[in-house]
């Protein structure tokens, strides 16, 4: 089996997703690099080319790992000049959110992953290879309570890149996975 491009991501509600679409065209220029609603997510582990051996330990190491729900709060307008991405990002974030960050980059590491050793900053991208963008009509105010996280497949095809989840983790669960 090829390599495929993996990562760990929080998914937004679909209805967020399509409110932050609608603030995005009422706000901003339009630009022909608009990321579609469909692949709103906010990364929290890149894991690059990952092996279907490599798959298996993430999954298993996932299964372990446990978080309390938060609160994610976007809301300001941000700007990556190198890669030409304009984003929606946190005035601050969540402890809780920065603690699953570490654990998840840590199992990536733990499984062979080449992982990246920039400070983290959580973010929505609105538009890729973006000029830099006036600032905003209205400033972004968008809440929900992160509840899962889940391992994406990132699919390149001419009609573009899709993000296909693979597995998915509840935050908080209220069961314990037990050896039969």
């Amino acid at each position: 089996m090829p390599l495929m491009r993996t990562f760990f991501a929080l998914d937004l509600p679909a209805q967020l997703k399509l409110d932050i679409d609608s603030w995005r065209s009422k706000t901003l220029p339009p630009m022909p690099s608009s990321v579609p609603a469909a692949n709103f997510h906010i990364t929290l582990s890149f894991n690059g080319k990952t092996s279907e051996a490599q798959l298996d330990k993430l999954q298993q190491g996932a299964e372990a790992i446990e978080s309390p729900v938060f609160q994610v709060s976007l809301n300001n307008m941000g700007y990556f000049a190198k890669p030409g991405i304009a984003f929606v990002g946190m005035e601050e974030t969540p402890t809780k959110l920065l603690a699953l960050h570490q654990k998840l980059q840590q199992l990536s590491q733990r499984c062979g992953l080449q992982v990246e050793k920039q400070t983290y900053c959580p973010h929505v991208t609105l538009f890729r290879n973006a000029p830099s963008l006036p600032a905003p009509l209205l400033e972004p105010s968008f809440n929900f309570n992160a509840e899962r996280f889940g391992l994406y497949e990132s699919i390149t095809r001419k009609s573009g890149v899709i993000y296909q989840p693979i597995f998915e983790w509840e935050l908080e669960r209220s069961y314990r996975p037990r050896a039969i």
